[in-house]
């Protein structure tokens, strides 16, 4: 049994209500997740928040699955520097082209295990760092958004408390635009 059966065994006998958190898992992870689901016969929502090929959120069983990337809209490497991520944990460098096989995997472990790891951490303190952030000024929750437009749609719906003219204004309208 691969590593990723396992850990979708988990999922589905251990995790409840949660949110499963991938970087750049829209483009990836998800992918994996929903296929997997579909062959186990697990039911799948109809509604899957789909653009292009990217799977931006949806449900598996009771749980929520969601990516940070489309928050942070950098590679996770580059999040990890503008978020500050102390050096110990930050994501680190991995040489990909050693990966051609399942014996690879066990050759290279103490490397690709670190390599993950710092992964993972550097992910963990990106959305604790953000959603505390947003929280604190916003009362918002970011898991409960797909992107960062959303976000900025809501907090732009709800704060704003008088229209905007733009219409007949070009520098205006690019101004709005850019924003």
């Amino acid at each position: 049994q691969t590593a990723f059966n396992q850990m979708f065994d988990f999922i589905v006998e251990h995790v409840k209500d949660a949110v499963l958190c991938a970087y750049n898992g829209s483009r990836f992870d998800h992918h994996f997740l929903v296929e997997e689901a579909i062959k186990r016969g697990i039911k799948v929502p109809d509604l899957l928040i789909v653009d292009g090929n990217a799977i931006l959120g949806g449900n598996l069983l009771s749980n929520k699955f969601w990516d940070i990337a489309r928050f942070t809209q950098s590679s996770l490497k580059d999040a990890c520097y503008s978020f500050k991520v102390p050096e110990h944990i930050t994501k680190g460098e991995f040489d990909h082209t050693k990966m051609n096989s399942w014996d690879d995997v066990d050759k290279y472990e103490l490397e690709v295990r670190k390599y993950l790891q710092n992964d993972v951490l550097s992910m963990m303190w990106i959305v604790d760092k953000l959603g505390t952030t947003m929280y604190e000024r916003f009362k918002i929750w970011i898991c409960d958004f797909l992107t960062i437009p959303s976000i900025a749609y809501s907090l732009w719906t709800t704060t704003v408390k008088s229209p905007v003219e733009v219409r007949y204004d070009f520098e205006k309208y690019t101004m709005m635009k850019d924003a």
